[in-house]
């Protein structure tokens, strides 16, 4: 449900394979069917809607309210994207064998690990 949301108003632009939302709701990460990493910077965050109101489980304020960055480094599709467990870091795996850890702040590459083996977080 929020892949959807995240394409039809962010123009998210590849195909959402996997999604991970901030403890606070203010960054989403996307990861793409084109190997891109998308972070997505909210204003209000993502908000819980009262399950009588929608189908969807998740709302955006408005897609003004969205800065979007694209970062690359797989060559296939991302298969998982998660946070470390106090938020600094963003760790994304994909098709294409490598794992790649970045800064959650700044989005700064950190490291790259090459598992030789699709991978799946």
């Amino acid at each position: 449900p929020i892949a959807g949301v995240l394409t039809k108003y962010a123009r998210v632009g590849s195909a959402i394979t996997c999604v991970c939302v901030s403890g606070t709701g203010r960054f989403i990460y996307c990861g793409c069917k084109d190997g891109s990493l998308r972070r997505i910077r909210t204003q209000g965050g993502v908000k819980s809607r009262p399950s009588s109101s929608s189908s969807s489980p998740a709302a955006l304020d408005s897609k003004e309210d969205m800065q979007i960055d694209v970062h690359g480094g797989h060559t296939a599709a991302i298969t998982g994207v998660n946070l470390s467990w106090e938020e600094s870091q963003v760790i994304h795996s994909s098709r294409d064998g490598t794992l790649i850890i970045r800064d959650a702040y700044t989005m700064q590459l950190l490291q790259t690990i090459k598992t030789g083996k699709p991978s799946v977080l």
